[in-house]
């Protein structure tokens, strides 16, 4: 909307004026729902065999002066199937109940045998959910219902749709398709007495919202400005000049006052990635999150599976004598024997993820060609982090403060994640042997790892000059071991991006 004219033309659609989406749920929910949850419609090993959503509902009779009072509120849900490129019904309910003017009533409504193309590509590959519409209620006091009463209406009455950041309304203006009682000016001086101002065929002002957003070039110059905003009439097509228009019944009108901050917020496409087991396995893996722009917003959620490879246990150990008289005839051996200890085993498996923990300081971001730690990023107040249970949720809210892209570029985005990879001795290693009797260390290192079964490292001292005289028919041989520490994760991201 930003790009377009004070005045623009578009296709207005019947269902325009009556269906309501669903609105967006935090982003951090749903990205935890499609990493719950996902699995189950991907996998061959799960058969969904009912597929139930309950929704909670708000609504709120307006007060009017025809009548105070409705009953037995019908609603239809909708969903985009697109693969016949069709509006499908969800499902109808009736809630019967009285609804009195003015009184915000709540209730829940549950749909059963919901199609799972629903969720499956429209909820989790889109992020669209369900459509309700109201599409008929009774209303006692004029012995009639809402539809037989709209039907009439929408036969004499022009639709007009007023959008502010206070309200969102509908209103019916009557035309008869006279020059005199069927322009713009005329239709807007029935629903305001005063406070409307067309000046150089410019709609600038209706009561407290006026045009007072400043110049710009990008939108994002005035992203933050959510107190001034500038008003945009959408029409059908037409010839001549809107203001010249003679409005018939045919036609609709939308009058949007639209702030800076929500300009900035016209989001020209939502790309959606879910990579539901990625893994290091010995190395590092990487998945793409998808395309970037200047001003994208980016938010990605990263939930543990498992650590994987091995875990190190290291210990220290020594034999010490002192030597000297143990007795007659006894002298005491004097030696001093340190070693230690590298022994491995399979990891734990349990996993989790925080800025505080190892794991997280392996991940990165890539952007374009450049690596990124998302450990410093959150040093430096880049990114911001959310703590969700076990798993972590990333928000970027300004990817130019990371890496400067320009206004007519676009780049790529991915996630990396590496193993911790060392390379050290194995088994027992004789760090050193001092003492009259030192040649002692050695009967003790080997009745020490053999019955153990602990490889003697060949990075012990002076390992060459006594290793022939090991039974290495008994003993392991401890080789220089390289392991490593890995984890497999599941990431699901939205890039959402803005007009420029």
């Amino acid at each position: 909307m930003g790009r377009f004219s004070s005045h623009s033309t578009g296709e207005i659609e019947a269902h325009d004026l009556s269906w309501v989406k669903y609105p967006d749920v935090d982003p951090a929910f749903y990205s935890q729902q499609v990493l719950w949850y996902k699995k189950y419609f991907d996998s061959p090993d799960f058969e969904i065999e009912n597929l139930k959503i309950t929704l909670e509902n708000t609504v709120k009779l307006k007060g009017n002066g025809h009548y105070k009072t409705v009953k037995n509120l019908k609603l239809n849900f909708y969903f985009y199937n697109y693969e016949t490129q069709n509006y499908e019904v969800v499902g109808a309910k009736v809630v019967m109940r009285h609804f009195e003017a003015g009184v915000v009533e709540t209730f829940e409504v549950e749909l059963d045998n919901v199609s799972t193309q629903l969720i499956e590509d429209n909820y989790f590959k889109k992020g669209e959910f369900i459509i309700s519409e109201v599409s008929d209620y009774e209303i006692p006091e004029l012995s009639t219902t809402y539809e037989t009463l709209a039907r009439s209406v929408k036969s004499k009455c022009l639709p007009v749709i007023v959008a502010t950041p206070l309200l969102t309304s509908t209103s019916y203006v009557s035309v008869d398709g006279t020059l005199q009682n069927s322009t713009f000016s005329h239709i807007l001086s029935h629903l305001y007495d005063k406070g409307v101002k067309i000046e150089n065929d410019r709609l600038e002002k209706i009561n407290e919202f006026e045009n007072n957003l400043p110049n710009f070039t990008h939108l994002k110059e005035v992203a933050a400005l959510d107190k001034v905003g500038k008003w945009f009439v959408l029409t059908r097509p037409m010839k001549e000049n809107y203001l010249d228009h003679e409005f018939t019944t045919s036609d609709v009108i939308v009058l949007s006052y639209v702030t800076g901050q929500s300009l900035a917020s016209q989001s020209i496409e939502k790309i959606y990635s879910y990579e539901g087991n990625l893994s290091t396995a010995d190395s590092f893996s990487l998945t793409p999150l998808g395309p970037a722009r200047e001003n994208s917003h980016i938010e990605f959620q990263v939930a543990p599976i498992k650590k994987i490879g091995e875990e190190l246990g290291s210990f220290q150990d020594a034999w010490v004598s002192a030597g000297g008289s143990c007795g007659q005839n006894c002298v005491r051996s004097e030696f001093d024997c340190r070693i230690s200890i590298n022994l491995f085993k399979p990891i734990e498996p349990g996993l989790s993820l925080s800025p505080e923990l190892p794991e997280f300081k392996r991940m990165f971001l890539i952007v374009g060609e450049h690596e990124f730690s998302l450990y410093q990023l959150w040093k430096d107040k880049q990114i911001e982090i959310q703590n969700l249970h076990s798993s972590i949720h990333i928000k970027i809210p300004d990817i130019g403060k990371i890496k400067e892209i320009a206004p007519t570029d676009e780049t790529e985005l991915s996630l990396k994640i590496i193993a911790f990879k060392d390379t050290v001795f194995h088994g027992v290693k004789l760090n050193s042997f001092t003492g009259r009797n030192r040649a002692d260390c050695l009967p003790l290192l080997t009745n020490f790892a053999g019955p153990r079964g602990f490889p003697i490292s060949v990075e012990s001292a002076e390992f060459a000059g006594w290793q022939g005289g090991v039974n290495w028919n008994a003993i392991k041989l401890g080789e220089n071991k390289t392991y490593f520490q890995g984890m497999e994760i599941a990431v699901t991201s939205v890039i959402n991006n803005y007009f420029n």
